[in-house]
């Protein structure tokens, strides 16, 4: 799914990159423009395009990142009905982390919302 970012999705990152210049890493559309190796087989530890790959499991790819403001998580777990679960788990360090999580929510759930609908619409899961 991060191998297929719509533009309207790489733009919004941009955007966001450009508001918050106070420690939150920033991404060019450059960046994002990027393709990922979907086909590679990556290990624990690798990077999958920005993120970290923490955990690989024959049913489960957990990857991440780490930053001064909140770590997260996301999990992309096949259940057994042909069926995809995404879960995302944020751990905040500081108010600014906790108020950028708060901005950034909505738009989160729009994104990953647009990503599911098209991967499964493209047959991708």
């Amino acid at each position: 799914m991060p191998g297929h970012l719509p533009k309207i999705l790489k733009q919004l990152l941009v955007v966001r990159s450009h508001l918050v210049k106070f420690g939150i890493t920033g991404v060019s559309y450059k960046d994002l423009a990027r393709p990922i190796d979907t086909g590679r087989s990556y290990s624990v530890g690798d990077k999958i395009g920005r993120w970290t790959l923490f955990a690989k499991h024959p049913e489960e790819l957990i990857t991440g990142a780490n930053a001064r403001h909140l770590d997260f998580r996301v999990s992309v777990f096949r259940d057994t009905r042909p069926r995809i679960v995404l879960s995302t788990a944020v751990m905040t360090h500081s108010a600014f982390g906790r108020a950028y999580l708060v901005t950034i929510l909505p738009f989160h759930r729009f994104g990953v919302a647009t990503l599911l609908g098209n991967a499964s619409a493209a047959g991708r899961i």
